[in-house]
């Protein structure tokens, strides 16, 4: 009966020591720069605050997670990036093997120098039409042009605001100089089953455009166009305005109304 009781308490003290570890601050700092698959042109950052961690990966996906134990990390990238991702920290806090197949690395002391980017970013502004008076919120957008003026790239995030799923969404991108002349202007044509409140991301930022390059293309929420643009015009470009032209829905309405 005496060793019975010994056994239990010994497993109880185990249980508080593991769990306290997650609670008590004695957690690895993974906080700041990291490196999809160690390619120093993939940026990503994590930031912690507890238990809890915020990620952002190459492509600009975000997510939220936790760690489960010092060593291990449980991520949670949504729908399009894959639901539940774990990640195992390894014992020198320099890289995480993610449940996916993939790795994340950061250097020991300074951090590799990125690729040089040959585009300039252009300021994406809101609004030639307000989120509240359409379908379809703009979340964020983002442009660049080759500094010799030979391409020009446009990326948008956006979300469906009404109950009825959105089966296409066409996007007209003015890119205007610095008097608000309107030099080009390019058009996406997006098509896919879009649902209330899903948030459909496009590239957030140069960094992260750029780690996508020569690696995954584009992405479906990007126009690039290279062919026929007038390189003295789009060097003059700085700013890209967009219009929401048309959206369709599953129960066959569009918007604007015909």
């Amino acid at each position: 009966m005496q060793r019975a009781t010994f056994i239990t308490l010994i497993l109880g003290l185990a249980f508080v020591n593991v769990s306290s570890l997650v609670r008590a601050g004695t957690l690895p700092d993974i906080t700041g720069t990291w490196y999809a698959n160690g390619d120093a042109a993939k940026r990503c950052e994590i930031t912690q605050s507890g238990t809890s961690v915020t990620l952002r990966n190459e492509q600009g996906r975000s997510a939220t997670g936790r760690f489960t134990d010092p060593g291990t990390l449980d991520t949670d990238w949504g729908y399009f990036g894959g639901h539940h991702i774990r990640g195992a920290i390894s014992s020198n806090l320099r890289r995480i093997d993610w449940s996916n197949g993939t790795y994340w690395t950061r250097a020991s002391s300074s951090q590799p120098t990125p690729t040089p980017n040959p585009y300039r970013e252009l300021h994406f502004a809101s609004v030639s039409l307000s989120r509240e008076s359409g379908p379809i919120a703009v979340l964020d957008g983002w442009g660049a042009v080759r500094r010799n003026g030979q391409a020009v790239v446009i990326c948008v995030s956006f979300k469906n605001v009404q109950p009825t799923a959105a089966t296409r969404v066409v996007f007209d991108f003015a890119l205007k100089n610095r008097d608000g002349e309107t030099v080009e202007t390019l058009h996406l044509d997006r098509r896919g089953t879009f649902s209330q409140n899903i948030d459909i991301r496009g590239w957030q930022s140069l960094d992260a455009w750029q780690s996508a390059v020569g690696h995954r293309g584009y992405g479906d929420n990007c126009v690039k166009q290279e062919a026929g643009v007038g390189a003295v015009s789009l060097l003059t470009a700085r700013i890209v305005s967009y219009r929401i032209e048309q959206v369709e829905f599953a129960d066959g309405t569009t918007w604007p109304k015909p």
